[in-house]
């Protein structure tokens, strides 16, 4: 069963015991992941992959999230492609039975018999994402000074720049050592 974003997965049947497991594959559409990810842009849809499972009441979803995205490299700017695949495991719950309980925000909680995945999917995206993302472990970066990309070779910059509070220093080293 295919869902697209917006709509909900109706879970009438697996809540009737007419089926223990429901497959499903949930497309979140033009998903933005906002000011806080500038440099993170989607290919195509976030999708979640799984299946509802119904054990004698106790309802849970299995299932894996999806999302292809470009960004680039936080020490050299290389664009990369990357591919976040985020296992998602949550408990489906009633309102009623997670009402005023602490850890009320670890479980799934139904809309009637239909489920929303849309916020789950947005919230496992922005876990999911790495802090940076780099080219290589052993990534070079950039020239501080001239800005070449220091995996492609070193730049004609000098190694070491003298400190210009020791300037006066030199001046006075290079009068007395030419005399």
């Amino acid at each position: 069963m295919v869902i697209n974003s917006g709509e909900k997965i109706d879970l009438s049947a697996l809540l009737a015991g007419e089926i223990l497991c429901l497959p499903f594959e949930f497309r979140l559409k033009d998903f933005s992941p906002g000011k806080g990810y500038v440099d993170i842009e989607p290919i195509g849809d976030v999708i979640i992959d799984g299946r509802i499972i119904n054990n004698e009441g106790y309802i849970r979803l299995e299932a894996v999230l999806t999302m292809h995205y470009r960004t680039a490299c936080a020490r050299c700017a290389v664009e990369l492609e990357r591919t976040l695949h985020v296992p998602v495991e949550r408990v489906i719950a009633t309102q009623a039975q997670v009402e005023g309980a602490e850890d009320a925000d670890d479980y799934l909680i139904l809309e009637g018999e239909a489920l929303d995945l849309a916020p789950l999917a947005t919230e496992e995206v922005y876990l999911g994402l790495p802090m940076r993302e780099l080219c290589s472990e052993d990534c070079r970066g950039l020239c501080p000074k001239c800005g070449k990309n220091l995996n492609e070779g070193p730049c004609s910059c000098p190694e070491r720049e003298p400190d210009p509070r020791l300037a006066i220093l030199s001046k006075w080293s290079e009068k007395y050592n030419n005399d």
